[in-house]
């Protein structure tokens, strides 16, 4: 049975799959070269993302959810945070001169 706390054991992950997929149709409509609508909706994603896994981590409670399928541990919290330090993000530019992270 699908609880309210497995919602709210996925909920970063929810939000980061439907703001990218907003933002993707969203990016279509920019006639600007610069995108800086897209790229400010990217951060703030980003930004809300980060603090929704900052609260998690802070609990530090071991939630199950969708019948014990997903778990949410001190060591799922610790990898998160290891995979987003040292994450190989290097700066691109592209062919009109913007700054990509890649």
């Amino acid at each position: 049975m699908i609880d309210k706390l497995s919602w709210i054991s996925v909920y970063p992950e929810i939000i980061l799959l439907v703001m990218a997929c907003v933002i993707a149709l969203a990016d279509l409509s920019v006639k600007s070269p610069r995108r800086t609508a897209t790229y400010v909706m990217s951060l703030v994603t980003l930004a809300v993302v980060a603090v929704l896994q900052a609260l998690y981590a802070s609990g530090g409670a071991t939630v199950y959810g969708f019948g014990n399928m997903v778990v949410i541990d001190q060591v799922t919290r610790l990898d998160t945070r290891q995979q987003l330090i040292e994450s190989p993000l290097e700066t691109v530019l592209t062919r009109d001169g913007q700054q990509v992270l890649v």
